[in-house]
C-alpha cells in the first residue's frame, strides 16, 4: 500500500510549533484510506504528533478508518493528544475513534501514548475518550524520553490517560478524569514504561522517586463484544471502573512478574471473561525508529 510520512523538524513550513498535525478542541481529523501513514513531531518541541503545541490548550477528535497510522510525539509529549503544560494545567480532553485499520501512538518521558503530556507544577488535564471497534487495533506506548534513548522502555507515564507532573503540587491531587476507554470488539495493546505504575490513569511524581496514581482521579475501561486488551506493567487505579463483558484481558510476554493485573472494588466481570497471556511484545514488529 501507499506509504505517507509527515515529518516536522522545527522551522518547516508545515510546523505548528512542533506539532505535525494541529488538532484544536473544536477540530475533527478523519484519516480514511489505505497504506501506512506516519506523523512525527519535532523532537525538541515538547509537542505531540497529532494534537496541540506545548501549553496550547485542549485537543479535538481523531478518527481512523482504514489506514495504519503511526504517531511519534516528542520528549514529554504524546503521540496523540495534549502536549507539555506549564501554566495552570496540562492539555486535556480529546476523542480517539478507531473504526478500522490501526493507530500506533508513542508518548515519551512522562507523557501518555494517547492523552496528556507532562506538566510542571500543574494539574493534569483530563484523559481522552477512546473507542476501538471490531475492525480496529490500537497500540499505545509510553517510552523513555528523547524518542526512546538507549533504554526505550524506561518511560514513567501511562499508555492511555493523563500526563505525569515533573513536580507534584497541591493541584496534582485535584479530582480529575483520567479518561474513558471502550473496546467494542477491537484490540488494544498498551505499555507503561518501567518507571510507571499503570497503563491507565493519572500518575503522580512524588518528588521524583516513587510513582503513584492520583487517588482522586476517576476513569473507566470497558471491554465487550469479544474485545481484547493486552498490557504491560499495569495495575488499575483505585477509582478506575473496569467492566469486562465477553472480553479478554492479557499481558505481554515481558510484563513484570510481581503483579500484572489488580482489580479493585469498581470492577465488574460478566459473561465470558478470559484472562489470557502472555503475548509477544508487539513493538518488536513495529517501525524501528521510535
Amino acid at each position: 500500500g501507499t506509504q505517507i510520512t509527515f515529518w516536522v523538524n522545527g522551522g518547516n513550513a508545515v510546523d505548528f510549533n512542533g506539532v505535525c498535525c494541529k488538532l484544536p478542541s473544536t477540530g475533527t481529523l478523519k484519516l480514511k484510506g489505505t497504506g501506512f501513514w506516519t506523523f512525527t513531531s519535532s523532537n525538541s518541541s515538547l509537542a505531540s504528533a497529532i494534537g496541540m503545541a506545548a501549553n496550547a490548550g485542549d485537543w479535538g477528535t481523531l478518527e481512523v478508518d482504514g489506514p495504519a497510522i503511526t504517531t511519534m510525539g516528542s520528549d514529554r509529549a504524546p503521540g496523540v493528544g495534549g502536549s507539555y503544560g506549564y501554566q495552570g494545567r496540562g492539555s486535556g480532553g480529546g476523542v480517539v475513534i478507531v473504526r478500522s485499520g490501526s493507530l500506533t501512538a508513542y508518548g515519551y518521558g512522562g507523557a501518555a501514548g494517547i492523552g496528556g503530556g507532562s506538566v510542571y507544577r500543574a494539574a493534569c488535564g483530563s484523559g481522552p475518550q477512546v473507542t476501538v471497534y471490531t475492525n480496529g487495533t490500537l497500540y499505545a506506548y509510553n517510552m523513555a524520553g528523547n524518542r526512546g534513548g538507549p533504554n526505550k522502555l524506561d518511560g514513567c507515564g501511562v499508555a492511555i490517560g493523563s500526563g505525569r507532573p515533573l513536580l507534584d503540587s497541591a493541584s496534582s491531587y485535584a479530582a480529575s478524569n483520567a479518561g474513558t476507554i471502550v473496546v467494542d470488539g477491537g484490540t488494544v495493546y498498551a505499555s507503561a514504561g518501567n518507571g510507571g505504575v499503570s497503563c491507565f490513569g493519572c500518575p503522580l511524581n512524588n518528588s521524583n522517586s516513587a510513582f503513584t496514581q492520583n487517588p482522586n482521579a476517576t476513569g473507566s475501561l470497558t471491554v465487550k463484544n469479544r474485545g481484547k486488551v493486552f498490557f504491560r506493567h499495569s495495575t488499575f487505579p483505585d477509582k478506575y471502573a473496569v467492566t469486562i463483558n465477553n472480553g479478554t484481558l492479557g499481558t505481554m510476554s515481558d510484563s513484570p512478574a510481581e503483579t500484572w493485573v489488580t482489580f479493585n472494588g469498581l470492577a465488574t466481570v460478566t459473561n465470558a471473561l478470559t484472562i489470557a497471556g502472555p503475548v509477544a511484545p508487539v513493538w518488536e514488529t513495529l517501525p524501528s525508529f521510535r
